[in-house]
């Protein structure tokens, strides 16, 4: 949901007194929540490129007897996930946040995207947390084998 369809169902809310400073509180929610979001998609998403290339150059190098420098690889998982975890805290902050400044009846039935952005949150961090980086990338190079020998069989 757009920001502003979100700020426009707060402002229909007009009936409280004290609709306007709900209104301002839960805009302010909602814009430190759309960044907080975009921060943490940003930092998932170099996260799973990194360890993306760190599987496909594992796979390279066992399938294709390539020397690949496969330390280059984790080095940028290492520096992805930094900025990954420092995007945790604000996505859990700012999802609390909105929940607070914004939760009314009408909101509840018309903005749903925190708990389910929260729920995704709690689900990357658990895959991470269960194996860490090298899990993922085993999982993802296994993933391309199966790809790979699947194409091969037809």
């Amino acid at each position: 949901m757009h920001k502003w369809t979100l700020v426009s169902a707060v402002l229909a809310l007009g009936a409280f007194s004290a609709g306007p400073v709900l209104a301002q509180t839960c805009e302010r929610a909602t814009a430190t929540y759309e960044a907080a979001v975009d921060d943490y998609l940003g930092a998932k998403f170099a996260l799973d490129r990194a360890t993306q290339l760190l599987a496909s150059a594992r796979y390279a190098s066992i399938v294709g007897k390539m020397k690949i420098n496969i330390a280059l690889q984790e080095t940028d998982v290492a520096r992805a996930l930094p900025g990954y975890i420092a995007s945790l805290g604000p996505a859990y902050a700012a999802i609390d946040s909105i929940d607070a400044a914004c939760s009314t009846d009408v909101l509840a039935t018309q903005h749903r995207l925190p708990a389910q952005f929260k729920q995704r949150i709690d689900d990357d961090l658990a895959s991470l947390l269960q194996g860490g980086v090298d899990k993922l990338a085993n999982d993802q190079m296994a993933d391309t084998k199966s790809m790979f020998d699947s194409t091969n069989k037809k």
